[in-house]
């Protein structure tokens, strides 16, 4: 290994994470040849900030969804964003849907999901009033759909009264109309 990659080494084992700007100064090469570099070091793109920046595979520390964050650069064990929500979506258990991508990725995903709209790598499908992203793979596509349609059916169950309890509430409404929410709602849990 040459001296000036031992010295770009070393400043990525104490920066952690670099600019291409940074590379071309410590290396001392032209635009091509850190490049090439960078290709056989396996050095991974920041997904987020336009793929602005760079680190090494030893140092970047995923976490189970195979992301690591450090200092508002994200960068992901699968690659770029697109090849990042394709993994992410392919390896969730009932698909997802935009705010859930924002919430895992940390970037607004309305501003890469429309890429997505009509790709051949990702299925995306209306499920209660919201698009859903699934894998393409027929078998995953299954198992997922089939755990997105559970998930929902458990989440309108949980949040919706019995109708037994919803003639509770109606009567005790029809008698105390003047009632607020909380007054109703201590009446009924009695």
């Amino acid at each position: 290994m040459k001296k000036t990659d031992e010295f770009a080494i070393k400043i990525f084992k104490k920066k952690k994470v670099l600019e291409f700007k940074e590379l071309l100064s410590a290396l001392q090469c032209g635009i091509r040849t850190v490049r090439r570099r960078l290709k056989s070091w396996r050095a991974l793109t920041s997904y987020n900030q336009n793929g602005r920046y760079y680190t090494l595979p030893e140092i970047a520390q995923f976490d189970e969804d195979g992301l690591w964050k450090f200092e508002k650069k994200f960068f992901s064990e699968f690659g770029n964003l697109r090849q990042t929500v394709i993994a992410a979506v392919n390896h969730s258990k009932s698909g997802l849907n935009a705010s859930e991508i924002s919430e895992l990725l940390e970037l607004p995903a309305h501003t890469f999901l429309s890429h997505f709209k009509e790709s051949l790598t990702l299925r995306r499908e209306k499920v209660h009033g919201l698009y859903v992203y699934f894998s393409q793979e027929t078998k995953i596509y299954q198992k997922q759909k089939l755990e997105r349609e559970k998930r929902s059916h458990e989440k309108i169950s949980t949040v919706l009264p019995t109708d037994a309890e919803s003639v509770i509430i109606l009567v005790e409404l029809l008698k105390h109309p003047q009632d607020s929410l909380i007054r109703l709602c201590r009446r009924v849990t009695r």
